[in-house]
């Protein structure tokens, strides 16, 4: 059983667009983990990421979809220590 999943970016783009080629694989995951009573752990660097995507295709939804994400109990988001940011550019 796994109780906890690493989500990435694309993983969220797919989740938010039906006519992306892998969001129905994605959904399956995401109800497969849900139904074992796991959560999706993401940072907030995936986040901002996921956000500045959709805010190039929509940007009210992109709002709306940002604090749906933050609201749900489904996903924890964790911070990125500066340090590790630091390594990443």
């Amino acid at each position: 059983m796994i109780d906890r999943a690493l989500i990435d970016t694309s993983a969220l783009l797919a989740l938010a667009n039906p006519r992306d080629q892998n969001h129905k694989r994605a959904v399956a995951a995401v109800r497969r983990l849900v139904d074992s009573g796991g959560r999706l752990i993401g940072t907030t660097l995936i986040l901002a990421e996921f956000h500045s995507h959709m805010t190039r295709l929509a940007r009210a939804r992109a709002h709306i979809v940002l604090n749906a994400l933050l609201e749900d109990p489904l996903y924890e988001w964790r911070e990125t220590p500066a340090h590790e940011q630091r390594q990443l550019v």
